[in-house]
């Protein structure tokens, strides 16, 4: 049987995953590394974050993004 319970707080809602990469958190100039991926990944994991700016581009039009694969692996900066 299934207990009925009086008083039990809702969760905050939370919209989409856990945050994988910190983008939300660059300002103009700032970077940060992706390690850990392989040549076969590189396109894979750049198309994610490619997706990740998209979105974020949705409720901050101002901000924008790029990416370089360098030896240790793709780095992201925001630009503006």
């Amino acid at each position: 049987m299934i207990e009925v319970e009086q008083n039990i707080p809702i969760p905050e809602y939370r919209k989409g995953r856990s945050v994988l990469y910190p983008v939300h958190l660059l300002e103009p100039g700032d970077s940060f590394l992706v390690t850990g991926v392989t040549a076969e990944q590189l396109g894979t994991r750049r198309s994610s974050l490619y997706n990740i700016f998209y979105r974020l581009r949705q409720d901050h039009p101002d901000r924008r993004f790029t990416t370089r694969t360098v030896p240790a692996g793709i780095r992201v900066w925001r630009t503006t």
